[in-house]
Protein backbone atom coordinates (compact mmCIF):
# COMPACT_ATOMS: atom_id res chain seq x y z
CA UNK A 1 0.00 0.00 0.00
CA UNK A 2 1.22 3.45 -0.87
CA UNK A 3 0.20 6.40 1.28
CA UNK A 4 -2.57 8.40 -0.39
CA UNK A 5 -4.77 11.07 1.16
CA UNK A 6 -6.40 13.89 -0.74
CA UNK A 7 -6.98 16.96 1.34
CA UNK A 8 -10.73 17.21 0.95
CA UNK A 9 -13.73 16.87 3.23
CA UNK A 10 -15.51 14.58 0.72
CA UNK A 11 -15.61 10.79 1.12
CA UNK A 12 -12.56 9.26 -0.51
CA UNK A 13 -10.49 6.14 -0.80
CA UNK A 14 -7.29 6.71 1.12
CA UNK A 15 -4.23 5.01 2.50
CA UNK A 16 -3.18 6.55 5.82
CA UNK A 17 -0.15 6.18 8.01
CA UNK A 18 -1.35 6.61 11.60
CA UNK A 19 0.74 6.85 14.76
CA UNK A 20 -0.07 4.58 17.67
CA UNK A 21 0.49 5.81 21.20
CA UNK A 22 0.45 9.50 20.24
CA UNK A 23 0.30 11.64 23.34
CA UNK A 24 -1.50 14.64 21.83
CA UNK A 25 -4.79 13.97 23.59
CA UNK A 26 -6.94 14.49 20.48
CA UNK A 27 -6.37 10.96 19.18
CA UNK A 28 -3.75 9.27 17.04
CA UNK A 29 -1.93 11.52 14.59
CA UNK A 30 -2.19 10.90 10.86
CA UNK A 31 1.40 11.10 9.64
CA UNK A 32 3.06 12.30 6.47
CA UNK A 33 4.73 9.20 4.98
CA UNK A 34 7.76 11.21 3.82
CA UNK A 35 8.53 13.53 6.74
CA UNK A 36 6.95 11.53 9.58
CA UNK A 37 5.32 14.73 10.85
CA UNK A 38 1.62 15.27 11.49
CA UNK A 39 -0.53 15.71 8.36
CA UNK A 40 -2.55 18.90 8.09
CA UNK A 41 -5.66 19.79 6.09
CA UNK A 42 -5.49 23.53 5.64
CA UNK A 43 -3.98 24.74 8.89
CA UNK A 44 -5.55 22.08 11.09
CA UNK A 45 -3.96 18.77 12.18
CA UNK A 46 -5.55 15.43 11.28
CA UNK A 47 -6.20 12.83 13.99
CA UNK A 48 -7.97 9.50 14.25
CA UNK A 49 -9.89 8.24 17.28
CA UNK A 50 -7.47 6.23 19.47
CA UNK A 51 -10.00 3.50 20.25
CA UNK A 52 -10.78 3.05 16.58
CA UNK A 53 -7.08 2.66 15.76
CA UNK A 54 -6.72 0.13 18.59
CA UNK A 55 -9.70 -1.87 17.25
CA UNK A 56 -8.36 -1.78 13.69
CA UNK A 57 -4.88 -2.88 14.77
CA UNK A 58 -6.46 -5.56 17.00
CA UNK A 59 -4.44 -8.72 17.46
CA UNK A 60 -1.62 -7.42 15.27
CA UNK A 61 -0.25 -5.13 17.98
CA UNK A 62 3.05 -6.46 19.37
CA UNK A 63 3.29 -7.05 23.12
CA UNK A 64 6.40 -4.87 23.27
CA UNK A 65 7.88 -2.51 20.73
CA UNK A 66 11.04 -0.44 20.53
CA UNK A 67 10.59 2.75 18.55
CA UNK A 68 7.56 4.15 16.80
CA UNK A 69 4.53 1.97 16.20
CA UNK A 70 2.39 2.91 13.19
CA UNK A 71 -0.68 1.51 11.47
CA UNK A 72 -1.06 1.62 7.69
CA UNK A 73 -4.77 1.79 6.87
CA UNK A 74 -6.51 1.46 3.51
CA UNK A 75 -10.14 2.58 3.70
CA UNK A 76 -12.89 4.76 2.40
CA UNK A 77 -12.83 7.75 4.76
CA UNK A 78 -14.16 11.20 5.38
CA UNK A 79 -12.46 14.07 7.20
CA UNK A 80 -14.78 15.70 9.76
CA UNK A 81 -13.95 19.04 11.37
CA UNK A 82 -14.11 18.91 15.17
CA UNK A 83 -13.42 21.17 18.11
CA UNK A 84 -12.17 19.92 21.45
CA UNK A 85 -9.83 20.36 24.38
CA UNK A 86 -6.71 18.30 24.82
CA UNK A 87 -7.56 16.30 27.97
CA UNK A 88 -3.88 15.62 28.66
CA UNK A 89 -3.20 19.33 29.31
CA UNK A 90 -4.91 20.98 32.27
CA UNK A 91 -6.73 24.15 31.20
CA UNK A 92 -6.01 23.58 27.52
CA UNK A 93 -7.99 25.87 25.21
CA UNK A 94 -10.41 24.50 22.66
CA UNK A 95 -8.83 23.82 19.31
CA UNK A 96 -10.07 22.83 15.88
CA UNK A 97 -8.80 19.71 14.12
CA UNK A 98 -9.85 17.15 11.53
CA UNK A 99 -10.86 13.64 12.51
CA UNK A 100 -10.74 10.68 10.14
CA UNK A 101 -14.00 8.75 10.02
CA UNK A 102 -13.79 5.34 8.38
CA UNK A 103 -16.73 4.45 6.14
CA UNK A 104 -15.29 1.11 4.99
CA UNK A 105 -12.03 -0.50 6.09
CA UNK A 106 -10.20 -2.40 3.37
CA UNK A 107 -6.87 -3.35 4.92
CA UNK A 108 -4.74 -2.54 7.96
CA UNK A 109 -1.16 -3.44 8.75
CA UNK A 110 0.82 -2.71 11.93
CA UNK A 111 4.31 -1.41 11.23
CA UNK A 112 7.15 -1.34 13.72
CA UNK A 113 10.37 0.61 13.33
CA UNK A 114 12.31 -0.86 10.45
CA UNK A 115 9.31 -2.44 8.68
Amino acid sequence: MREKLELTGNPQDAVLLVSFGWMGGMGEAVLDGVTGGIRFFGELPIFMDSEQVRQIAGDNLPETCVGELRVLISANIQLVRKTGRNPSIRGAPEQDYWEVRINKLREARVLTEGS
